[in-house]
C-alpha cells in the first residue's frame, strides 16, 4: 500500500474564553497605564460604562465561541457525519408473579437495579407482558435503559430489580441476560476526531494503511472499537521473533471491540464475531486495488500480572494510594488505550510500570516491580478422554471439578506429573462442555483422588470465550504448542473445542535483555505477534 498522505488533526479555532471581571480588569489596567492619574471608583462614570462594556463583550466572546463549532458541524451533516447521543443499553427480564390468576404489567413499567455502590439503574419495559391463567412466569421480557451510559452495563445477569410503581401481584424480577448494546453520548473531541477519520477515508479505493483503518472504524461504529492495517504482513506469518518476512501483495488488518463490560470481560468484548470479520473482509477487499491480498482477524489479548512493593508518604493513607496505583495499571493496561502505533509496541516494559506506579499520589517510591503472564500458560494438556471420572458444574461453571472415579493414583498426562496448583488444558473429553482449563487441586495419590477444579480465569461464560489462548510447557505430543479456544457458551452445557494454532509462544517474559531491536529488557513482556493488545490479568499490590 502506498504511504498515507498528511491528515490534520481538528484545529479549534474558539477565542479564549473571558469573563465579565477579567475583561473589566484588563480594561482597567489598561485606563491606568494610558492615564496613570486617573484612580477608577465605584459609581464613577468611566468605570460604570467600563464595567457595561465588559459584560457586552463577554456576551460577544460566548456567542463567538460557539460559532466554529457550531459551523463545523453543519458542514460535516453534509457528508452524514452526525453527532452520536449515545445509545441505550438493552437486556431481557425473567419476570415471576405472585400466583397464576394470569396478570399484565403493562409497557414502561420502570425496573431498577439498586448498586452496592448506591448507585441506580432504571430500565424499562419495552412492551406489556402479560401471563394466561395458569402461568405464575414470564420469560425473556425485553428491557431497555432509562437513558445511555455504559454504567448501565455494571449491573450483571442474575442481578435483582425492583418495580418502582406499585404492583402488588409481582413477585420479583430478575435480569435474564446482562445489558449490552449501549453507546456513551459523544463529546466535542470525540466528534471531531470520528469526523478527522471518517474524512481520511474517504476515497473510491483504499490506498494507504491509514485509509484502511479510518474506513473501518467509520463502516462499523459500534462493533469496530480498534484497528490497525500491517503493510506486507500476513496472519500466518505474524511471530516477530520466529518468522516477520514481508509478502508484497498482502496486507494484515487485525480489529478489536470496545471493552465496556469491565476487564474481566476483555477478551469477550475485543472479539468481534466471525460474520463481522466476513463482512469487513469482502468489503475492504472490494474498495482495495485489484492484486492485494487482505486479512481480518481479530485482534489477540494477553493478560498482564503485576506485583509491586511499594513505599507510601506518611501522609497517605495505604488504601487510597493501592486503589489509586490499581486504577493506574488498569487503566495502563486496558485493551481500548494500549498503544499499537507501530510494529515495536510489543513490549511492556518494567520500567515504564515503576515511572507510572512512581508518579501516583501518595507513593513515594516503588521498591520492586514484577512482570507475569498469569493466563498465558497450563503444565500440560491432554491427549485423550480423561476415562473414568466425575464431573460436577457446581455454580455455572464456577468451582466446577472433574474428580477421578478410577483406579487411585496422581494425575498424569502427556507424560507430565503436574504439581499442586498447576495449569491444565483440557480439551478431549468425550462430553466437550466438560473442557477448559483448570488447576490440579488435590494431586491424588494410591490412596486419593485427583482432582481438577476449573480455573478462576476460566470458569465463567464471559472467561471462557472464544480466542482464549494458553501455551503448554511441556508434554510429549502438546509440548511447546499453543491452542485457542474455538468455541464455548455456557459452561457445563455447551461445548468448549480448543485448536493447536501455533507452536511458538506468542508472548513471554523476559530473563535477559532482547537483541531484536525492541529495545526489550530482562524482565519485560515481549508479544511476539502482531496485533496484539494488553490487559489487565492480576494485579497484587503491598503498599506500607
Amino acid at each position: 500500500m502506498a504511504v498515507s498522505p498528511d491528515w490534520s488533526d481538528y484545529v479549534d479555532l474558539t477565542p479564549f474564553d473571558q469573563t465579565v471581571s477579567s475583561i473589566l480588569e484588563e480594561s482597567l489596567t489598561q485606563a491606568r497605564a494610558l492615564i496613570p492619574e486617573w484612580t477608577p471608583r465605584v459609581g464613577q462614570i468611566e468605570t460604570t460604562m467600563m464595567e457595561a462594556t465588559a459584560y457586552q463583550t463577554a456576551n460577544i466572546v460566548r456567542a463567538a465561541n460557539r460559532l466554529p463549532g457550531a459551523t463545523v458541524e453543519t458542514l460535516l451533516k453534509l457528508f452524514n457525519i452526525t453527532r452520536s447521543n449515545g445509545v441505550k443499553a438493552t437486556a431481557t427480564v425473567n419476570i415471576t408473579f405472585t400466583d397464576t390468576a394470569g396478570y399484565t404489567l403493562p409497557a414502561n413499567t420502570a425496573l431498577a437495579h439498586y448498586g452496592t455502590d448506591g448507585s441506580i439503574s432504571v430500565f424499562m419495559l419495552d412492551a406489556a407482558v402479560t401471563t394466561t391463567s395458569g402461568n405464575i412466569s414470564v420469560s425473556g421480557a425485553a428491557v431497555t435503559a432509562q437513558s445511555v451510559g455504559t454504567d448501565f452495563n455494571a449491573v450483571s445477569n442474575g442481578s435483582t430489580l425492583q418495580v418502582l410503581s406499585t404492583v402488588p401481584y409481582v413477585s420479583s424480577v430478575v435480569l435474564a441476560t446482562k445489558p449490552s448494546g449501549v453507546l456513551n453520548m459523544e463529546t466535542d473531541s470525540e466528534y471531531f476526531t470520528r469526523a478527522i477519520t471518517t474524512l481520511s477515508s474517504y476515497s473510491s479505493v483504499l490506498a494507504t494503511e491509514s485509509q484502511l483503518r479510518s474506513y473501518v472504524l467509520t463502516t462499523y461504529v459500534g462493533t469496530v472499537y480498534r484497528a490497525k492495517a500491517y503493510n506486507k504482513r500476513r496472519w500466518a506469518d505474524r511471530n516477530m521473533v520466529t518468522g516477520g518476512g514481508t509478502h508484497t501483495g498482502h496486507v494484515l488488518l487485525v480489529v478489536a471491540g470496545e471493552n465496556v463490560n469491565g476487564y474481566s470481560n476483555s477478551i469477550e468484548d475485543a472479539t468481534v464475531s466471525a460474520a463481522t470479520i466476513s463482512t469487513i473482509q469482502t468489503s475492504a477487499t472490494d474498495k482495495t486495488a485489484t492484486g492485494l491480498t487482505i486479512e481480518v482477524h481479530n485482534a489477540e489479548l494477553v493478560g498482564i500480572g503485576v506485583t509491586a512493593t511499594l513505599k507510601r508518604l506518611d501522609t497517605a493513607a495505604s488504601g487510597t494510594v493501592s486503589s489509586a496505583c490499581e486504577t493506574a495499571l488498569q487503566n495502563y493496561l486496558d485493551s481500548d488505550a494500549w498503544e499499537w502505533d507501530t510494529e515495536n509496541d510489543r513490549v511492556v516494559r518494567k520500567n515504564e510500570i515503576v515511572s507510572l506506579l512512581d508518579g501516583v499520589t501518595g507513593v513515594d517510591y516503588v521498591s520492586s516491580v514484577t512482570l507475569t503472564l498469569p493466563e498465558e500458560t497450563v503444565a500440560a494438556a491432554t491427549t485423550a478422554d480423561l476415562g473414568t471420572a466425575t464431573y460436577a458444574n457446581e455454580a455455572d461453571g464456577v468451582g466446577a471439578t472433574i474428580t477421578n472415579g478410577g483406579s487411585q493414583a496422581a494425575f498424569s498426562t502427556d507424560g507430565q506429573s503436574p504439581s499442586l496448583n498447576a495449569r491444565i488444558l483440557v480439551k478431549d473429553q468425550s462430553t466437550a462442555a466438560q473442557n477448559g482449563i483448570y488447576t490440579l487441586s488435590v494431586v491424588g495419590d494410591g490412596s486419593t483422588n485427583w482432582v481438577l477444579t476449573r480455573a478462576t480465569d476460566a470458569d465463567t461464560i464471559n472467561e471462557m470465550v472464544v480466542d482464549k489462548f494458553v501455551w503448554v510447557t511441556a508434554g510429549s505430543t502438546n509440548g511447546s504448542k499453543g491452542f485457542s479456544c474455538g468455541a464455548s457458551g455456557v459452561i457445563g452445557t455447551d461445548s468448549i473445542t480448543f485448536t493447536q494454532t501455533t507452536n511458538a509462544v506468542r508472548a513471554e517474559v523476559l530473563s535477559s535483555d532482547a537483541t531484536d531491536g525492541t529495545g526489550a529488557l530482562d524482565g519485560d513482556i515481549r508479544m511476539n505477534h502482531l496485533g496484539m493488545l494488553t490487559y489487565p490479568s492480576t494485579i497484587s499490590l503491598t503498599v506500607s
